[in-house]
């Protein structure tokens, strides 16, 4: 005898088809979301590293209101704290030293966490240890300056730079793929781009950047063009590279190099990051 077919309606499921379908649909959105996911994380991270510079200028002018004015100064005796050498000219050696220096002095004043000092770009550094002012420790950002402590300080700014005077910066632009996030004497952040200019190299007198090698980008800081108002002069026209000393000229209109190892010296509008 035959059976008559079912009325009732198939199964609840998915045929093989159908899967195939939603699964290739889940790709292609996530092939879409994943690009705008990194944008967006690049941009949150971006953001936290200039809100990281903020609070440590922030802590700087906090120290040097408490203490007489000026950044804060590491420097002493050959069995001072951190930084043996007790002259106001630094030699190159010394200058990655003494922005770690500065950087540990102000993390124990203000008790400011090691996360502070690290770029969430950076995929190294970072202080491992509590900064502590006992001259023997050498752990906290004093060995290795380079690949503990990512952000570079300009300590030859003078104590009230302005708007257009970078005063600290991503130690390497690689961080952010060729831009550097900086903050200003009036505690503005910025993301300055790599130089548009073909044929642009940086100077050589970069060893207070990195004491692993040379930065190979231009940055440009497009708010010191003019600095000392000497249009006549092309270093005073072009945009400063952060990154290099080169038009780093005296303020009132000497075109005689200002010490840019000397705290406090150079100009109050162009910048050179160390």
């Amino acid at each position: 005898m035959l059976h008559p077919r079912s009325s009732h309606p198939r199964s609840g499921g998915f045929t093989l088809i159908e899967l195939l379908v939603v699964i290739s649909i889940i790709a292609i959105l996530a092939g879409m979301l994943l690009p705008v996911i990194g944008v967006v994380r690049e941009m949150a991270r971006k953001t936290s590293c200039g809100n990281n510079q903020k609070q440590i200028l922030g802590a700087m002018i906090a120290y040097g209101t408490d203490n007489g004015g000026g950044w804060p100064d590491p420097r002493g005796g050959a069995t001072a704290w951190k930084m043996p050498v007790a002259g106001p000219a630094l030699t190159v050696t010394d200058g990655p030293l003494y922005t770690a220096g500065c950087f540990e002095l102000i993390a124990v004043a203000s008790s400011l966490p090691n996360t502070l000092f690290k770029c969430p770009s950076s995929p190294t550094g970072g202080p491992k240890t509590k900064a502590t002012l006992l001259a023997a420790n050498t752990t906290w950002g004093w060995g290795t300056v380079s690949t503990i402590v990512n952000y570079a300080f300009d300590w030859a700014a003078p104590a009230d730079s302005g708007a257009a005077r970078v005063v600290l910066a991503d130690r390497d632009p690689k961080y952010h793929s060729n831009v550097a996030v900086v903050v200003y004497g009036d505690s503005h952040t910025a993301v300055l781009k790599k130089s548009s200019v073909a044929g642009v190299t940086p100077g050589n007198d970069q060893t207070l950047v990195s004491l692993s090698g040379n930065p190979s980008i231009v940055i440009e800081n497009p708010s010191s063009a003019g600095a000392v108002g000497q249009e006549d002069v092309v270093g005073d026209v072009t945009p400063d590279n952060i990154y290099d000393n080169t038009s780093d000229f005296v303020a009132g209109g000497s075109t005689v190099q200002a010490d840019t190892l000397k705290p406090g010296s150079a100009d109050k509008r162009r910048a050179w990051v160390k």
